[in-house]
């Protein structure tokens, strides 16, 4: 209900497909949408988004993100925060955000299904890393993980040898969620930062949010944990910076209280069944053919490899050479340039390179220097 005119931002997936085809239903063929995607990398959802607003016959917009855009917006918006984001899916939120308040003043988004409603795949194979501790001894558990990593055959071989591998269930979960980058840290960290690099305050912080739950309620550990910690200080400080820098708002229809309430009095393996969000699948289905809610969970994806190969090389490169996080000792400056020289070679160092700039970028903005 709104006095303003409201759009939906639509991925294709099934959490915004939902709110689309709800909306949709009420005011048909005057619900407007609008969907992001890239001019390179292969991880655009306008494709999928088309098909969605196809079928629910609604006013779709698209916007693609040059070169040219990139590299303006990336320093423009990591720099003007209030506090530092390594998330890079803020960056195309923030120009879908644009490109809806040029007609209506309020969005809904997804924000919320996926730590309610179990949306993640690393909640599922949390499970299976239990049930590998209670059948496989540790010793061959751990020579099957040796085995599995040098094989290099893709991102499911290697979270498989991530489960297989011997670590306490917390650790793990913090590592993915993380892309390991505890284990750069040593060599990462200039002076200033040295004597964190081997604090464990993280883990102690988030220990007890999932003491208690053992086996396959260990899911509903780390979605209580996701909805304590993830949602609200990385994706919906995420979304409310996006909106708010176009003066949009975004509203989160499932973070409602009587449906989280729902959700979260609904045990984990529930929501895991079928692939995850097992629910949202068979509400939208009610809406919409099940092929057009049925796509495996991609997350909001960003080229962010392709980026800083391509337009933001020069940021990162006068980071390198005259950023404050370096120059005043937070970062190492030959670890740093040892990762571009990788991730320009063709080995991905995203991980470690973006946050870096978005820290970076931020920084400079605080200290006042000028790029």
């Amino acid at each position: 209900v709104s006095d303003v005119p409201v759009g939906v931002l639509l991925s294709g997936g099934v959490d915004s497909a939902l709110i689309a085809a709800m909306i949709a239903e009420r005011d048909s063929g005057s619900t407007k949408t609008f969907t992001v995607g890239y001019d390179v990398g292969n991880v655009s959802e306008l494709d999928q988004a088309r098909r969605v607003a196809r079928q629910l016959h609604t006013d779709h917009h698209e916007l693609v993100m040059d070169q040219a855009d990139v590299s303006r917006r990336v320093p423009a918006v990591l720099g003007v925060l209030d506090q530092p984001l390594a998330d890079p899916a803020i960056i195309p939120l923030h120009a879908v955000c644009e490109l809806a308040r040029r007609q209506v003043t309020v969005v809904l988004a997804g924000e919320g299904a996926d730590e309610l409603f179990g949306g993640y795949p690393r909640y599922r194979w949390l499970i299976r890393s239990t049930q590998v501790k209670r059948i496989l001894p540790e010793r061959w558990a751990a020579v099957g993980a040796r085995r599995l990593a040098s094989l290099s055959l893709g991102s499911s071989v290697a979270r498989l040898s991530d489960v297989l591998a011997p670590q306490p269930t917390l650790e793990r979960h913090l590592d993915w969620v993380t892309a390991h980058r505890r284990e750069a840290r040593p060599a990462l960290y200039g002076p200033r930062l040295q004597s964190l690099s081997y604090s464990s305050s993280a883990l102690a912080s988030l220990a007890p949010h999932v003491e208690g739950f053992a086996g396959e309620l260990g899911a509903d550990a780390f979605m209580q944990l996701d909805q304590r910690h993830w949602l609200p200080e990385d994706v919906l400080y995420k979304s409310d910076r996006a909106g708010m820098l176009n003066s949009l708002e975004v509203r989160a229809p499932y973070l409602g209280r009587s449906l989280a309430e729902f959700a979260n009095s609904v045990r984990g393996p529930t929501h895991l069944a079928g692939g995850g969000k097992h629910l949202l699948r068979e509400a939208v289905g009610q809406y919409l053919p099940h092929r057009a809610g049925s796509r495996r969970k991609t997350a909001f994806r960003v080229p962010g490899g392709e980026w800083l190969r391509g337009p933001l090389r020069p940021v990162l490169e006068d980071q390198l050479a005259r950023g404050t996080l370096v120059n005043e000792g937070f970062i190492d400056r030959e670890c740093m340039r040892e990762a571009m020289a990788e991730h320009f070679g063709g080995r991905n160092r995203t991980s470690i390179l973006w946050p870096v700039l978005a820290c970076g970028l931020w920084l400079d903005r605080y200290a006042g220097r000028d790029r």
